[in-house]
């Protein structure tokens, strides 16, 4: 196997993991009936633009800029998780949520993020060791992720107003 298929299976690997925690996500706040969290919308979307920039990597050839578009979403979502962390860290703003293996869901937001932010680092290296640019491709796998990915993004455009009605969403 070489550096080509292993930069499009990660960039796949990736995105799908991604859409399957935004979609736990979903299933927690709206099956479960977790308490609406304005702050989980803006982590969720992170996650969703860095499945964008992603996927926009394997449709474009594999490039670094695509990568530092997704570690800018990953920082902004990091953000917002730590943001959410210190919010719940004072008393008088007690968690509403469950945990989840001893972690708020905002927790392991940060978690994840950091899981990201390390993952495209080890892309960007594998990315430094090919000599040329690495092509397109466009295959199923693409297909499927580009269809999940939309999917996800619909849902999230649907169900903010919803949520927050056309006004700003009160935590």
């Amino acid at each position: 196997m070489n550096i080509e298929n292993i930069q499009r299976i990660s960039n796949l690997l990736f995105i799908y993991v991604l859409c399957a925690l935004v979609a736990i996500a979903y299933l927690f706040q709206y099956v479960i009936h977790e308490h609406f969290c304005p702050p989980c919308l803006l982590q969720r979307l992170s996650m969703i633009s860095i499945c964008y920039c992603l996927l926009v990597n394997l449709r474009y050839g594999i490039s670094a800029k695509f990568y530092g578009l997704a570690i800018l979403c990953i920082i902004e979502g990091a953000f917002v998780s730590l943001w959410q962390i210190s919010y719940h860290a004072c008393p008088q703003f007690p968690s509403i949520s469950p945990p989840l293996l001893g972690l708020r869901l905002y927790s392991w937001a940060l978690i994840i993020f950091a899981a990201c932010l390390f993952s495209v680092a080890i892309l960007l290296i594998l990315l430094a060791a090919t000599k040329e640019k690495i092509a397109p491709k466009w295959g199923m796998g693409e297909k499927i992720a580009f269809t999940f990915l939309a999917l996800l993004l619909i849902s999230h455009i649907i169900f903010i107003p919803i949520q927050c009605g056309l006004s700003t969403c009160a935590h």
